[in-house]
C-alpha cells in the first residue's frame, strides 16, 4: 500500500522535527510489550556497581517482579565496612509496589528503548574502578540485558528516575522498622 504524497511529507517533516528518523520496524521489546500488557509476568532488574575498592565501592541492586496480582520490589543497598568480615554491610528493604508502576516502567521502555540503541557508554568496559549499569528485563520469557560503564545523567533519564523512586519507596516503607 503506497501512502499518499502529503502524508508521507508530514511524516518525514515529523521525523526531522523530532531529530529521528521514521522507525524502520517496531522493536521485539516493543512487541512484546504490546502483545503482553498487563498481564505477563515481567522481571525489572537495575544493578549498579563499582567505584574504588574499599571505601569507594558501592553497589545497589533493585529487582522488580510484576505477578498476576502482585508487584513485589527488592532493593539491596552494599557498601564497604571495615568492621565487617567480608568488610560490606548489604541491607535488604523490600515490599509491594502500586500497580501504577507496571504501565510507568512500560511507557519508560517504549520510549527510551534502552536495548535497542547503542550509547557511547557501552564502549567503556576498559575503565577501572567504573560504576557500572546494568539494566535487565525479563518479558514473556524472553531476557533483554544491557551494561553501561560510567554512564552520563542523560542515558535512560526517565528509567533512572523511575529506579530511585521505587528504591526510595522501598526504603521509605521500612525505615524505622
Amino acid at each position: 500500500m503506497r501512502l499518499p504524497r502529503l502524508l508521507m511529507s508530514l511524516l518525514i517533516a515529523g521525523a526531522i522535527m523530532n531529530n529521528s528518523a521514521p522507525a524502520a520496524a517496531e522493536s521485539e521489546l516493543n512487541q512484546l510489550i504490546a502483545r503482553c500488557e498487563p498481564n505477563c509476568p515481567l522481571t525489572f532488574l537495575w544493578w549498579t556497581r563499582g567505584g574504588e575498592p574499599g571505601p569507594g565501592y558501592t553497589s545497589d541492586h533493585l529487582t522488580i517482579t510484576f505477578e498476576e496480582r502482585r508487584i513485589a520490589g527488592a532493593y539491596i543497598r552494599a557498601r564497604f565496612d571495615q568492621t565487617r568480615d567480608p568488610p560490606f554491610k548489604a541491607l535488604q528493604y523490600d515490599g509491594d509496589l502500586p500497580p501504577a508502576a507496571r504501565a510507568e516502567l512500560m511507557t519508560l521502555l517504549v520510549k527510551e528503548t534502552p536495548f535497542d540503541r547503542h550509547m557511547p557508554s557501552e564502549d567503556r568496559d576498559d575503565l577501572a574502578d567504573a560504576i557500572k549499569d546494568t539494566i535487565q528485563v525479563v518479558l514473556a520469557g524472553r531476557q533483554f540485558e544491557k551494561t553501561l560503564y560510567q554512564s552520563n545523567a542523560a542515558e535512560l533519564a526517565g528509567l533512572k528516575a523511575f529506579r530511585s523512586k521505587i528504591a526510595r519507596m522501598l526504603y521509605d516503607s521500612q525505615a524505622g522498622r
